[in-house]
């Protein structure tokens, strides 16, 4: 292991079984923000990348887009460390920062610390949808996502080693029809666009 410093101390690496109490919630955001970045980049063939912001202060964790692309598309990302794949996603998007833009996206991502590895599936919901489908309640949009039951949010459910399919969809209809149209969102929909079954 190298020698990692923190504030001029050398700083222990933290064992699975500290992941979910050790690490600050904006060191937990950025594992999540991280990983959905990989995927991306892997799944796109290289083709996919994103761009991030110096400091989130408008609710946007980064643009996604492609080196042929003049256009890109909002996301923020939120996630959660939970106990199992089988556990509950539950996420908190802030009203202040809530742009509730049809080209815009939430991306919800799980990571199992006790094991090191992520919940197989992840949540792609563009962000006028969690308008329609989440009441704020204390300064927040509160989504209690399931990744296994069919519960309201199940539409916009993607196996893990799809991730990109969303993004490539969105970006491939704003490429050919531009901006004020509406963008594919859930399965159903970005499968019509890229040609396969949900």
């Amino acid at each position: 292991m190298g020698d990692f410093r923190e504030r001029g101390r050398p700083a222990r690496a933290l064992a699975a079984a500290d992941w979910g109490s050790g690490l600050s919630p904006l060191a937990q955001g950025r594992v999540h923000e991280d990983h959905l970045t990989h995927l991306l980049f892997v799944q796109s063939g290289g083709a996919m990348c994103a761009f991030r912001p110096v400091a989130d202060s408008i609710g946007l964790d980064m643009l996604v887009r492609t080196a042929e692309e003049d256009r890109a598309l909002g996301v923020q990302v939120k996630g959660a460390f939970v106990d199992g794949e089988r556990s509950a996603i539950h996420v908190h998007v802030s009203e202040a920062t809530f742009r509730p833009d049809a080209d815009r996206f939430l991306v919800a991502l799980g990571f199992i610390p006790r094991d090191l590895r992520p919940v197989p599936c992840v949540w792609v919901i563009r962000m006028d949808e969690v308008e329609r489908m989440a009441e704020p309640h204390g300064g927040y949009y509160q989504l209690a996502l399931d990744p296994v039951r069919g519960d309201d949010f199940a539409p916009w459910r993607f196996p893990l080693d799809e991730a990109a399919r969303p993004f490539e969809a969105a970006l491939r209809v704003l490429k050919s029809a531009g901006r004020g149209v509406a963008l594919p969102t859930g399965r159903e929909a970005v499968a019509r666009v890229l040609g396969a079954r949900p």
